[in-house]
């Protein structure tokens, strides 16, 4: 458990914020959550990673159509690991 929340904020801690333009990809999907995107960002440190959409906000005003992306590497968001519930000893001396 201790490696596992090692990996998960020191993941986290490279979460990032994009804004672009447009609500579709180049593709012509959408973004979309749970899809990996490989960033090429030198200042934030990404050279071609591949990197989990988190989440993803649509927005369209005067500044035009636009999409926020919040994106991290894939072990920010792994579900913590499954630990089996210590089963109980039965008591040598049973009430009854």
């Amino acid at each position: 458990r201790c490696e596992f929340e090692a990996r998960q904020r020191a993941a986290k801690t490279l979460e990032t914020t994009y804004t672009v333009q447009g609500w579709r990809q180049g593709n012509g999907e959408l973004w979309k959550p749970n899809q990996a995107v490989v960033v090429y960002d030198p200042l934030n440190g990404f050279d071609n990673e591949t990197l989990v959409i988190a989440e993803v906000t649509y927005s369209q005003d005067n500044n035009g159509t636009l999409t926020e992306i919040r994106v991290g590497p894939a072990d920010a968001y792994l579900p913590e690991p499954f630990r089996p519930k210590a089963k109980k000893k039965a008591s040598e001396e049973a009430d009854f």
